[in-house]
């Protein structure tokens, strides 16, 4: 049974509300793919009745909905450029310069199932040995609960980790138990998954070398995109970088970065006059 208008645009309207993404009627088949699953699990006979819920303030409905519509799309090593552009360029010139404090702070927002995370990490410990010393902090994010959950588990199906993952990796940082996949302390250390909302107040984050935000800023309106951007700005260290999706551009956007080239990628830096 098909939503009507009004209901389509209430939906629309509480995404917006929870988590400033914006849909419209071109991704209405986004409403029914992604709710219909949560209509058993509700004992909710269907979309119009969810919403009817919905409208009298179901808050563990809302989340569930909210939940449902925010996870994307995303494997370990995703679009390698980056990670070559990490390797290669950023985090050798971090190691210059913070040799002194010997810490290093890298934020992986919107990181789903932990696969980004998991992926920076590995490749940290396959590439740069000098860091054995180093305090490495790695912050990941995702307004998500249960993908969040998942991640703190570490454990993926065999689909999992043969969507961009090298086997010489896989049987170095994993462990094969029943047919699942499981994350090694070894590349659990250091990583703290947290809930965190862009649109809402938030938690204390120390200045971070590296924030990556790929794929995210694609999802929201110019306005929230800049004021997204203007915090993030905020929250880099003096020498930090920012790296985007290889589809997404702060061209048309106030804010204080610039875009430096390595190769054929690019990331951010803050511009010379910049005081926070």
């Amino acid at each position: 049974m098909n939503l009507s208008k009004e209901e389509l645009q209430f939906l629309f309207d509480l995404i917006f509300k929870k988590s400033a993404i914006v849909l419209n009627e071109r991704k209405d088949y986004l409403i029914y793919n992604r709710l219909t699953p949560l209509l058993k699990l509700n004992n909710i006979s269907t979309l119009s009745d969810l919403t009817d819920e919905l409208k009298r303030d179901n808050q563990d409905l809302a989340s569930q909905v909210v939940d449902a519509l925010t996870t994307n799309e995303t494997l370990f090593f995703r679009d390698l450029r980056p990670f070559d552009m990490l390797k290669d360029h950023i985090i050798p010139s971090i190691l210059e310069n913070n040799i002194k404090t010997k810490n290093i702070n890298i934020w992986s927002s919107a990181c789903s199932t932990g696969q980004e995370p998991y992926s920076i990490k590995m490749m940290l410990l396959e590439n740069f040995p000098q860091l054995s010393d180093w305090k490495i902090n790695i912050f990941a994010t995702d307004i998500s609960d249960i993908v969040l959950d998942q991640a703190r588990e570490g454990v993926y199906s065999q689909a999992e980790v043969n969507r961009g993952l090298p086997i010489k990796m896989l049987v170095k940082y994993f462990e094969n138990k029943d047919g699942k996949w499981f994350v090694k302390d070894l590349l659990k250390e250091n990583i703290n998954f947290k809930n965190l909302n862009f649109v809402d107040k938030w938690p204390e984050i120390p200045p971070m070398d590296i924030i990556l935000v790929r794929n995210v800023l694609i999802y929201f309106n110019r306005e929230r995109k800049q004021d997204i951007l203007k915090r993030l700005c905020n929250q880099l260290s003096n020498n930090g970088k920012i790296i985007l999706g290889s589809s997404e551009t702060i061209i048309g956007l106030d804010i204080p970065l610039e875009c430096e080239i390595f190769e054929k990628s690019c990331f951010y830096k803050l511009k010379e006059d910049f005081s926070k």
